[in-house]
């Protein structure tokens, strides 16, 4: 289990980089690399996963599956 203070730490990370940049979309691994590179290496990709999740069952956020897979995530539009 994600500790919970951590999950919405980096869910307010990912929040303000969307208020920055708010037709932003990526991968998990986009979003840890591009979205949090002060934090990536301290957080891990599970916990970024569980922030995310977080975002979209508040509404915050969409997840979006392409054709081959990939899933994205970002803002409604």
């Amino acid at each position: 289990m994600q500790d919970a203070a951590r999950v919405d730490a980096v869910a307010g990370e990912i929040r303000r980089y969307l208020d920055a940049h708010p037709d932003a979309a990526d991968t998990v691994d986009g979003v840890l690399q591009w979205w949090l590179p002060a934090a990536s290496a301290s957080v891990s990709r599970e916990t970024v996963e569980h922030a995310l999740d977080v975002l979209v069952g508040t509404g915050e956020i969409v997840r979006r599956t392409h054709a081959d897979g990939t899933v994205i995530y970002g803002r409604q539009r």
